[in-house]
């Protein structure tokens, strides 16, 4: 059973959904839905609206919708018998007892019989044809199909599917569709079974999609918005809350989309991405969070994936748990902001930032990976993919550490291929990686103040009567680098002591050299890390 408690305003509802509970009304309760239009307009429940335990009680029709309304016990409403308010929907599809499907307007039936989906699509066609204003069709009956028909949804439609469908007819299914329309609304969608794509809009303009909830069964892609039909991109698109379990594919998908909000994704066992941004542009992405410890088949998809985007995204949270990897920004997907990511115990990599400039990660955890924990490279030269190089992307705030008793985390940056004016910057790279902390392919890069790593670290000896006091030897390989040093005693001596650096280039690299200013007569081991601050002025190499 789902239970979802809402607030609204002022006033609290709770919604209680059985997934298969067989429910059944009466065309008497129909035509009170659709005439009063409330919750509380169910005939075969009472609710009773007695302020301190009175015993009077509303009739059936009182206080509709709690609109304006106190109703301080709603939550005695017997729910059980209708999934959500009929408020002015223009037809409203049920079943009977005897499990025939109706669709109801406010003048009448418009159509019944035992197949849903051809009710229920006589339902949408009975709209006021060539309309521009909203009107609704609601779904507040269980439905079952075995059918491979879509349900087509018109422009200025509102189909609001608050009843739970189960579907029976096969993976080469699309339940609902919207082509080549504008200004739909799909406020509520609960389906179980096996499909192509749950919700699959094409060409679609002004889209809300609220919130969303499917049992994939091993099959399929959840919702997907692109620009495949007649009319091009997609624009102005709005998604609530979408829940997808046991994907075959990704739980939701754009391409070719201007302008997207999306609220929130949640995948579970979903074998491609929980979310993936395809050629979209200027879009807002809430939170991602993602938990696929079974996955229903072969993944090798990150929990949030952009690819060739046209830049402009930003998302605020991501939280995955053993997905393939947790955040994968491919190559052309520039100018994107991700304000917080926790990725833990991933397949592969954590996150991968390939090809994708002017890209910032800007804080969170990524921990236990199979592999790099961030894997920044290009491959193209970026003189002639400018649009695809690993070029002004930053990494900061992040906490990157590997706690198994087996680390298989193998670097906390790894930085390859054709990257430059990257900065890797306050990060806590402890128990970072079995091999390198900081891996760097490029001169340009800024790598400064993390704890635990810099473009060099570790412990020398300061030897007493020795001059220099020590020399680190290889400290960086690019000579255009500009070198800062932070270094502390492990233990200080008893006696005055002083020392200061400098570094020094042999013509293939540089050298860490440390001298006394005040031997203090024995030797001293002295922590170091040397970072990377670079005096950048935009030349590119």
């Amino acid at each position: 059973m789902w239970v979802v408690v809402r607030n609204c305003e002022s006033h609290d509802s709770i919604e209680q959904e059985n997934e298969l509970d067989g429910l059944a009304l009466t065309r008497r309760t129909v035509m009170a839905l659709l005439g009063a239009g409330g919750v509380a307009a169910v005939a075969s429940g009472s609710a009773t609206a007695s302020h301190g335990g009175g015993s009077s009680a509303t009739t059936w029709n009182e206080n509709q919708d709690a609109n304006n309304y106190d109703l301080l016990n709603l939550h005695s409403l017997d729910t059980e018998h209708v999934h959500a308010s009929a408020r002015e929907a223009e037809v409203i599809v049920w079943r009977d007892d005897n499990d025939v499907y109706h669709a109801d307007g406010q003048d009448g039936e418009v159509a019944s019989g035992e197949d849903f989906v051809s009710v229920t699509q006589s339902a949408l066609d009975s709209l006021t044809s060539g309309r521009t204003w909203k009107e609704t069709v609601r779904v507040v009956s269980p439905g079952e199909t075995d059918r491979s028909d879509e349900i087509f949804v018109p422009s200025y439609t509102v189909f609001d599917v608050a009843a739970p469908i189960v579907i029976t007819a096969g993976d080469d299914f699309i339940p609902i569709k919207s082509q080549d329309t504008e200004h739909v609304e799909i406020p509520r969608f609960r389906l179980q079974g096996s499909v192509d794509w749950g919700i699959f809009c094409k060409s679609v303009k002004d889209l809300h999609i609220g919130d969303v909830r499917m049992d994939l069964q091993g099959s399929g892609l959840g919702v997907r918005v692109d620009a495949s039909g007649d009319n091009g991109r997609s624009e102005d698109v709005r998604i609530d809350s979408v829940f997808i379990e046991r994907a075959d594919n990704h739980g939701v998908e754009t391409r070719g989309v201007d302008r997207l909000q999306v609220g929130r994704v949640l995948g579970k066992n979903v074998s491609g991405c929980t979310l993936l941004l395809n050629e979209t542009g200027d879009a807002t992405v809430g939170d991602i969070m993602e938990y696929s410890p079974n996955p229903p088949g072969t993944t090798d998809y990150a929990t949030f994936r952009t690819t060739y985007q046209q830049g402009r995204v930003t998302a605020d949270n991501i939280v995955s748990h053993q997905a393939d990897r947790g955040l994968h920004i491919h190559g052309g997907s520039g100018e994107i902001a991700i304000n917080n990511v926790y990725i833990a115990n991933p397949r592969g990599k954590g996150a991968v930032l390939n090809g994708c400039p002017n890209t910032i990660l800007n804080g969170g955890v990524i921990k236990n990976c199979n592999g790099e924990a961030i894997d920044v490279y290009t491959i193209d030269d970026p003189s002639t993919n400018p649009e695809e190089r690993a070029d002004g992307i930053k990494v900061t705030n992040m906490r990157i550490y590997d706690d198994r008793d087996d680390p298989q985390q193998t670097e906390a940056i790894d930085e390859g291929g054709n990257a430059q004016n990257n900065q890797y910057v306050d990060n806590d790279l402890r128990d970072g990686g079995t091999n390198e902390l900081i891996r760097l392919a490029s001169p340009t890069t800024v790598v400064r103040d993390n704890v635990g790593a810099g473009v060099s670290e570790g412990t020398v000896t300061l030897t007493s009567g020795s001059s220099p006091a020590a020399r680190v030897k290889g400290v960086d390989s690019f000579g255009d680098v500009t070198l800062d040093l932070r270094a502390k005693p492990v233990s200080p001596p008893s006696s005055a002591m002083g020392w200061d650096h400098r570094f020094e280039w042999d013509g293939s690299q540089w050298d860490l050299i440390i001298e006394w200013t005040t031997d203090p007569g024995q030797d001293m081991d002295l922590d170091y890390i040397v970072d990377r601050p670079q005096a950048n002025l935009g030349r590119y190499p």
